[in-house]
């Protein structure tokens, strides 16, 4: 009898303990590969579908982010666009910039204009050749719907590219009053233009990056 109840009682002192430890090791071990393992996938999944979605947009003369729309909706944006002070503005690199004054761009845009808010003393110290000096935020507006200039092609583009000293803060005034008035001459979502760009770091970073390439006037 005394070997009989030390035996169960041993028996059900040690075995609980084990039933409850090794399931719940388990347990968690499992959870924890199977959660790491549908990270890394997930991971995987996701950076095969971006770097995709990536080529597709370059191709298609997107930003290779997220396609965004140009300002009527109709297409991807014809030049590669990088983040900038403000949000909602599109801006574009200074080696983007003298691509398109070399004409790399063509096979996309038709016609593109370079619109310089700089006062005039700084444009007469230096400028991007070819720039309109429009230091005036109301008549550069005005300026440009009054010429409301198009591409003649259906498949190319026009665009504007405006910038300052710094496009710091003109600039980016001149856009939004640009894009504000153009929506109020036009039956949503159309617009003379659609496609403005900010030239980052301004006529400053362009002259320091292209002091001998020529395009400066």
């Amino acid at each position: 009898m005394p070997e009989r109840l030390t035996r169960p009682v041993k028996r059900s002192s040690t075995s609980p303990s084990t039933a409850n430890t090794r399931p719940h090791k388990r347990h968690c071990t499992f959870s924890a590969i199977s959660e790491v393992g549908q990270g890394e996938s997930e991971t995987k999944h996701l950076h095969k579908r971006t770097h995709s979605l990536c080529e597709v947009e370059q191709q298609l003369g997107g930003d290779g982010i997220n396609a965004e729309l140009i300002g009527d909706f109709s297409k991807v944006h014809a030049l590669p666009t990088v983040t900038g002070r403000h949000q909602g503005l599109k801006y574009i690199t200074v080696d983007t910039m003298s691509a398109l004054l070399e004409g790399k761009s063509s096979c996309l845009v038709e016609y593109f204009s370079v619109v310089d808010c700089c006062y005039p003393y700084e444009y007469q110290g230096g400028h991007i050749k070819g720039a309109l000096s429009m230091p005036n935020t109301d008549e550069a507006v005005d300026h440009l719907q009054s010429q409301r200039l198009k591409a003649h092609s259906p498949d190319k583009r026009l665009v504007l590219v405006l910038h300052c000293e710094f496009s710091s803060e003109r600039v980016p005034r001149t856009c939004r009053l640009l894009r504000s008035v153009d929506r109020s001459m036009n039956k949503y979502p159309a617009l003379h233009y659609p496609e403005l760009y900010i030239l980052k770091g301004g006529y400053r970073d362009f002259y320091h990056s292209h002091i001998d390439s020529g395009l400066l006037g």
